[in-house]
């Protein structure tokens, strides 16, 4: 018997940045992220390309284009790492804004997280993406990759995976670098 499995990751480096030009760094550890039922969604139509289909009902139907990031609930702040997150969710909970991603932003990585050469492809690949000091201000708790019909409007497209995260409160004195490392493997038990 033959099971796909998806592993995602993520980590976070803070850069808090004072009046005077002191900056101070945060350095979070990689930490798991969930992988969306709807992922497979983006799978099954990229690999058989259903944007060609000739009902045009996929026209458009792409990969992840999106990153989306949202301030998700209160309550989530008395216990953010034991937060339910149901894996049939498609959206995030509140969305705040969106980021386009470009092919270029993602890099394929070996099994030991070395960058590979841009003409090798691999079954692990990684998308770093900052937001500046002008992104994204407010309580942010949540975020997400989207594909599929996704646009710049909140909410659309197909929901890749769902991570929620401890507060963090972004104001123009931060600028968040995140970076999302998902590896495809086949269990072959």
């Amino acid at each position: 018997m033959f099971a796909l499995r998806a592993v995602g990751k993520y980590r976070d480096t803070l850069r808090y940045r004072g009046n005077t030009g002191e900056e101070k760094v945060e350095y979070r550890p990689w930490r798991c992220n969930q992988i969306q039922d709807s992922a497979l969604h983006l799978l099954v139509a990229n690999t058989i390309n259903a944007s060609g289909n000739s009902s045009n009902i996929f026209v458009g139907y792409g990969a992840i284009t999106y990153l989306a990031v949202g301030s998700g609930l209160v309550g989530w702040d008395a216990d953010p790492n034991n937060v339910t997150k149901p894996v049939t969710q498609t959206a995030l909970t509140t969305e705040m804004t969106r980021f386009s991603l470009t092919p270029d932003e993602f890099v394929f990585l070996d099994s030991s997280g070395v960058v590979l050469a841009p003409q090798v492809l691999s079954n692990r690949f990684k998308v770093s993406y900052t937001l500046g000091v002008n992104d994204a201000n407010g309580d942010l708790r949540e975020f997400g990759l989207f594909g599929g019909l996704a646009t710049g409007v909140a909410d659309s497209g197909t929901m890749f995976n769902w991570i929620t995260h401890p507060l963090i409160n972004k104001d123009n004195t931060l600028v968040i670098e995140r970076e999302i490392d998902i590896e495809f493997s086949i269990n072959r038990s």
